[in-house]
């Protein structure tokens, strides 16, 4: 028999039980950062002596915490980078001044699940000091609670934990703060190793398809996969948002 983790491909296919919280992923699925954070590390690894095309840094890198990516650029190019994060942080926001909008269908998907009274936080592999300049400029930050700078507690980063993805720790502290039980709880991730925290993490995993290759998601068993945000509250047993 197919398994319909591997196989779903939009919310018209299957859907899940509705959540009571829902942990979304922050670049890729809720603001439209991705293309600039990769070529900000594109370029950064690059003036490091690495020369990598945009997809091969995507491939190896998407969703990864910098702790991890540094050693693999040191190992590389064979010598230690001390200001490696800096670099990177500071082509980084320079990106974002030329301003940060949400995914597509991300605001009716958000009105929908607050609507339905459905709980929602974000938790990423960024820092908070990158998730606060993002969800700033996006003016996305109000509906999670504010800026963690602010006082925020609906914003959450593996800053905050010891493990980043792919390890469960950040989905598990997320869920333990906002008081929902791990499988009552559907994480919105578009980077494999989201989703390996999330089935790690006994949670159900809807992927959304960015910048990863449909292929590579369906590869670590994901319970739904959508192309759409439009499709996230159908998807979650709610009503579309599709116009």
């Amino acid at each position: 028999m197919t398994d319909p983790r591997t196989t779903a491909r939009s919310t018209s296919e299957t859907s899940l039980e509705t959540p009571d919280l829902v942990i979304f992923d922050c670049d890729g699925v809720l603001v439209d950062t991705e293309p600039l954070t990769l070529d900000a590390m594109r370029r950064w690894i690059a003036s490091c002596g690495l020369d990598l095309s945009y997809d091969e840094v995507a491939n190896r890198y998407k969703g990864t915490h910098l702790s991890v990516i540094q050693p693999a650029v040191e190992a590389e190019i064979g010598r230690p980078i001390d200001d490696f994060v800096d670099g990177y942080r500071s082509l980084m926001f320079k990106a974002f001044e030329a301003g940060v909008e949400p995914i597509p269908g991300v605001v009716e998907t958000l009105d929908a699940l607050d609507a339905a009274g459905i709980a929602m936080c974000v938790a990423s592999n960024g820092p908070h000091v990158k998730m606060d300049a993002s969800m700033a400029a996006s003016g996305l930050a109000d509906r999670f609670g504010g800026l963690k700078r602010d006082g925020g507690e609906r914003i959450f980063s593996a800053d905050d934990i010891a493990t980043p993805k792919p390890a469960p720790d950040l989905f598990l502290h997320a869920a333990e703060a906002m008081g929902v039980a791990p499988d009552r709880c559907v994480v919105v991730e578009d980077s494999p190793s989201g989703i390996v925290a999330a089935r790690a993490a006994g949670m159900r995993c809807v992927a959304y398809v960015d910048v990863t290759p449909i292929e590579a998601l369906r590869a670590e068993g994901p319970d739904l996969i959508i192309e759409s945000m439009a499709d996230l509250p159908a998807a979650l047993g709610l009503t579309s948002t599709r116009r």
